[in-house]
């Protein structure tokens, strides 16, 4: 069964898979997905709404002009995921491993990522209001061309390695050790 049809007969869907299915011009609310997988899935001219991905997997899916509200993904495995055009609000990555998580031209509000491990993540284009990195691991952090002023924290995350200018940091919390090892990757010696 295609996960559309599946959408409109349950609030809850378990154990399932999904390969290649283009979902679009539907809304999905009020839903939960629990150790389901989505491979080359497309989401595009739809809306989520209050929709929980619990121990869900996520490779090579894509966000096209998608409306995300509510959305939270626990303990979930995003092999590769981007947004793009989207709007997302209040959506939550919680004790979630994300390898390769790309947001492009998107309207982000009030989202977290929270105890997570990220290998790379891309925002690029993106206005950009409250984003929390909250005690995170995060190996590649790409920031470039967003706008915002309070465009959220990072202070308490471990990140390895920040791509892009450092005024790609502006509108963010940083700790002081953060933008110390900015400084030294980028080769700036400091002397007291």
């Amino acid at each position: 069964m295609r996960l559309v049809e599946l959408i409109d007969t349950t609030d809850k869907i378990v154990d399932k898979y999904f390969n290649e299915d283009n979902i679009s011009f539907n809304n999905i609310e009020q839903i939960e997905f629990a150790n389901c997988k989505f491979e080359n899935v497309v989401f595009e001219n739809s809306s989520l709404l209050n929709v929980n991905f619990m121990k869900c997997e996520f490779n090579f899916c894509v966000f096209d002009n998608v409306s995300i509200k509510n959305v939270n993904f626990y303990n979930s495995k995003i092999g590769n995921l981007s947004f793009n055009d989207s709007k997302i609000l209040n959506v939550i990555w919680d004790d979630s491993l994300i390898i390769i998580l790309a947001m492009y031209n998107c309207d982000i509000n009030d989202i977290s990522f929270k105890i997570s491990k990220i290998e790379d993540i891309s925002i690029k284009k993106c206005n950009l209001n409250n984003v929390s990195l909250e005690n995170s691991r995060i190996e590649e952090l790409e920031l470039i061309d967003n706008k915002g002023s309070n465009k959220g924290n990072l202070y308490s995350s471990k990140v390895n390695n920040i791509k892009g200018d450092i005024i790609n940091l502006q509108g963010f919390a940083v700790s002081l050790e953060q933008i110390l090892d900015y400084l030294e990757k980028i080769g700036i010696n400091l002397h007291e």
